[in-house]
C-alpha cells in the first residue's frame, strides 16, 4: 500500500547527509525557481545545460535500523537514507508539478566476508521490502511524495538454482547466515507507458509488471519464460540493470549489466573467461503481450576498461527515444583506475537478431575470432552506438549512474544509486576501524564467529555498517538539456 507521512525534513550529520533542495536556484517572488546552467559540450560539440538536483526525504521515509551495533546506530540515528535512484521513468504532470516514477533496489547491504568460498553481503535490515515511489519536481524542489512496497517480496536472494537464485550468501550484521528467500528480488530499473509499470531485477533476472496502485505483481518474465534462456547465465550481481518501454513499438527493451558468465574459451593456449572478455552484452526486445523476443549484441571494448576486460563494463540503464533508437548509460573503471560514466546513442537498425544463438558459443566465437559450434561472430552485426556525452566532463562525480529517462525530445533525467548511504568496514577487537584492507578478502563461517583468513588484514576481527563518504551518499536527480532533439543527432 502507499505510505506517506507528514514528518519534517531531516538534516543529517555530514557523513550521512542527504540534500533537500536543488542547486542552481534563484529566488523569485514567494517561491523557488530552478534554472539550467551550461555544463559543457556533447560529443558533437554542442552545448549541454544541466539542472543539478537532489531528492528530498522526510525522516519517516528513512529505513529504520533496529540493530544492536553501536557504531551503526551512532552513524545513523534516524535510520538509513532511502535510496530511490536505481531507476526513473517520467510519469507525467501532477498536481504539484512534473512527476517521475523512481525505484529502490533490494535494500541496505554491504560487502561481506566470503562464506565457503562464495561472495557474501551484509543485510542490516533483513526484513526490508523493496519499493517504488513518485518524485515530484516543482518550484525548485524534488521531493519523494509516496512509497509503494512491492507486494509479497523481500530483498534477500533465493537459493542457488532457483528462479531468483544467487550465488551470494546473505549475512546478518552479526555474520550469521540468513536463509534464502524465494520471494526475494533486487529491483534495478523501472519502465512505464500506457498506464503500465514494469521493473527489472537482478536475481533471476526477471521483468515484473506491477500494479502502480497496490504494488502487486501482475506478470513475471524470467529466463525461458518470456526472457531469453541465456539470461540465466548472468554474472552474480550483474543481472538486468537496464529497462525501458518503447511506446512506438509497444515493446520492453532491456539488457544485462555485463557479459554473461559461461565458462571459458582457449585463446593462444590460454583459457579466457567469457565473463571477462566477451566483446558484447546481451540486449533484449520483448513484446509484453505477444512475448515475441529479439536479441541484439551491444558492443563493449575491453581496452576502455580496467585490466583490458570488457567484463568491467556495466550498463546502468536505457531510455527509449523512439524509432528504434535509445540512450544508454555505460560505465566502469578505466585502465587508469578512474571511473567512467558515459551516455551512448544506440540504434537497432541493421543489427543482427542473435536470439537463435541461445548458448554461449557466440561469446566464445567473438573472443576467439573463429566459429564455435554453429556460432560465428564474424557474421553478426552488433548494435550501432555512438558517444553522446561524457557525464564526468559535465561534473558528474559519483560512481553509480543507474536511472535514465527521456523527459522531452532533448532532455534526459538521470539518477544515481546512493547505496542507502552505507558501506561495510573492518574493525579490530578494540572497535577501531581499520583503514587498509577489504571486507571481501576476509572469510567467515556464517555462524556469528569472528572473521579470519590469510588475506584478511592483521588484527581484523569484525565487520560493521558505516557511512559512505558524503559525495556518494547524495541522491542526485539531474536534468540534462541538449541543444538538438535526439532524433536529429547524427
Amino acid at each position: 500500500m502507499n505510505t506517506r507521512g507528514d514528518g519534517p525534513l531531516h538534516r543529517m550529520p555530514p557523513m550521512a547527509w542527504l540534500a533537500i533542495t536543488l542547486t542552481g536556484l534563484w529566488f523569485a517572488g514567494d517561491g523557488l525557481a530552478s534554472e539550467f546552467r551550461h555544463a559543457g559540450t556533447d560529443a558533437f560539440g554542442r552545448g549541454v545545460d544541466v539542472l543539478h538536483g537532489e531528492i528530498a526525504l522526510r525522516t519517516d521515509q528513512f529505513v529504520s535500523y533496529a540493530g544492536a551495533t553501536a557504531i551503526t546506530r551512532q552513524a545513523f540515528p534516524n535510520g538509513f537514507p532511502r535510496s530511490m535512484g536505481s531507476g526513473i521513468c517520467l510519469k507525467g504532470e501532477g498536481r504539484q508539478g512534473r512527476e517521475f516514477w523512481v525505484l529502490g533496489d533490494r535494500g541496505p547491504n554491504g560487502d561481506g566476508p566470503e562464506v565457503g568460498g562464495k561472495e557474501a553481503k551484509l543485510f542490516p535490515v533483513p526484513q526490508f521490502t523493496p519499493a517504488f515511489g513518485v518524485v515530484s519536481l516543482a518550484n525548485g524542489i524534488a521531493s519523494l511524495e509516496n512509497l509503494t512496497p512491492i507486494h509479497g517480496t523481500s530483498g534477500l536472494p533465493g537459493a542457488p538454482g532457483t528462479a531468483n537464485g544467487s550465488e551470494e550468501v546473505a549475512l546478518s550484521e552479526t555474520l550469521r547466515a540468513i536463509d534464502p528467500d524465494p520471494r526475494g528480488i533486487d529491483p534495478e530499473s523501472v519502465a512505464c507507458g500506457n498506464g503500465r509499470l514494469w521493473v527489472s531485477e537482478e536475481y533471476g533476472p526477471a521483468v515484473l509488471q506491477l500494479d502502480p496502485a497496490s504494488g502487486r505483481i501482475l506478470a513475471r518474465f524470467t529466463p525461458g519464460n518470456g526472457l531469453p534462456s541465456i539470461f540465466a547465465r548472468r554474472r552474480v550481481n550483474r543481472g538486468m540493470e537496464a529497462l525501458s518501454y518503447d511506446a512506438e513499438a509497444g515493446t520492453l527493451v532491456g539488457a544485462l549489466q555485463s557479459p554473461i558468465d559461461d565458462g571459458a574459451v582457449a585463446v593462444h593456449g590460454k583459457n579466457v573467461k567469457v565473463k571477462d572478455a566477451a566483446p558484447f552484452i546481451r540486449w533484449v526486445e520483448l513484446h509484453p503481450v505477444t512475448r515475441r523476443l529479439r536479441e541484439f549484441a551491444y558492443p563493449v571494448a575491453g581496452s576502455d576498461y580496467q585490466d583490458g576486460q570488457s567484463g568491467n563494463a556495466k550498463l546502468g540503464d536505457i531510455a527509449a527515444l523512439g524509432g528504434g533508437r535509445f540512450v544508454v548509460i555505460e560505465e566502469g573503471r578505466k585502465a587508469d583506475g578512474h571511473f567512467a560514466n558515459r551516455l551512448f546513442l544506440v540504434d537497432t537498425a541493421g543489427a543482427s537478431d542473435i536470439h537463435a544463438n541461445s548458448g554461449g558459443d557466440l561469446e566464445r566465437s567473438a573472443i576467439s575470432g573463429h566459429p564455435v559450434g554453429a556460432a560465428d561472430w564474424r557474421t553478426i552485426t552488433p548494435l550501432r552506438k555512438r558517444l553522446l556525452v561524457d557525464l564526468r566532463a559535465l561534473g558528474w562525480d559519483v560512481e553509480k549512474a543507474e536511472g535514465l529517462a527521456m523527459v522531452d525530445e532533448r532532455t534526459l533525467a538521470l539518477t544515481n544509486d546512493n547505496d542507502y548511504g552505507i558501506q561495510s568496514a573492518l574493525f579490530d577487537a578494540a572497535g577501531t576501524r581499520l583503514v587498509a584492507g577489504k571486507v571481501e578478502r576476509c572469510q567467515a563461517a556464517g555462524d556469528g564467529t569472528a572473521i579470519f583468513g590469510d588475506r584478511c588484514p592483521a588484527g581484523a576481527r569484525a565487520v560493521a555498517i558505516v557511512s559512505l563518504p558524503e559525495i556518494e551518499s547524495r541522491q542526485h536527480l539531474w536534468l540534462l538539456r541538449f541543444a538538438r532533439p535526439f532524433r536529429a543527432m547524427d
